[in-house]
């Protein structure tokens, strides 16, 4: 009588990457689907650059809205308003200007 130890030469099973599977040898690859899931968490930007990334439109629509209030020039009240540096702030005033033009001109 022969005593097997071990799986079966083929396995039965209808999940394909399992099917693709062969002996283990270093010429064959493994295809096998992880069993840990990746943190979904962490896939998130919550950096200082995304929030500035999201700071110079939003400065950009306020400029245009109250440009007529402001007492001061308006790269430094959005320096300060919104936390911009120089070349942030001088992009919203450029994306403010913009703006100002599409809304005059329809």
């Amino acid at each position: 009588m022969i005593e097997k130890n071990g799986a079966p030469e083929e396995i039965r099973t209808p999940d394909p990457q399992i099917r693709r599977q062969s002996r283990f040898d270093e010429s064959n690859t493994l295809f096998c689907k992880t069993a840990i899931p990746a943190p979904t968490q962490d896939q998130y930007v919550t950096d200082a650059s995304a929030k500035r990334q999201i700071a110079v439109p939003t400065a950009a629509v306020w400029l245009c809205q109250h440009r007529e209030e402001l007492s001061v020039p308006s790269i430094p009240a959005l320096k300060q308003r919104f936390g911009l540096r120089n070349l942030e702030a001088i992009e919203a005033a450029k994306q403010a200007h913009v703006l100002a033009r599409r809304h005059r001109h329809g």
